[in-house]
């Protein structure tokens, strides 16, 4: 699928700021992937970050989403059958 550059463009002009950052992160992240070729499997084996969210990192959440998230043991609680190992 070919994309129009200004099209795009245009759309990243439209987002609010926080919605801006989102969108840089996740072209950070597709640069990233095609760069050193990305694999769920490599992903898998890094050690899981366990360090707390900064109070930025929290405001951030909480403004993009516009509401406030689940802890990974609010959502344990609230999706009993969850098979993933959330923090």
């Amino acid at each position: 699928m070919s994309v129009n550059k200004e099209e795009l463009h245009e759309m990243i002009e439209q987002l609010k700021d926080t919605d801006r950052a989102t969108v840089y992160d996740f072209l950070q992240f597709l640069i990233e992937r095609n760069g050193r070729g990305f694999s769920w499997e490599e992903t898998e084996r890094l050690e899981i970050d366990r360090e707390p969210l900064s109070e930025e990192i929290l405001s951030r959440i909480k403004n993009a989403s516009g509401e406030d998230y689940l802890t990974g043991e609010e959502a344990r609680r609230e999706f009993p059958g969850i098979q993933v190992d959330l923090p």
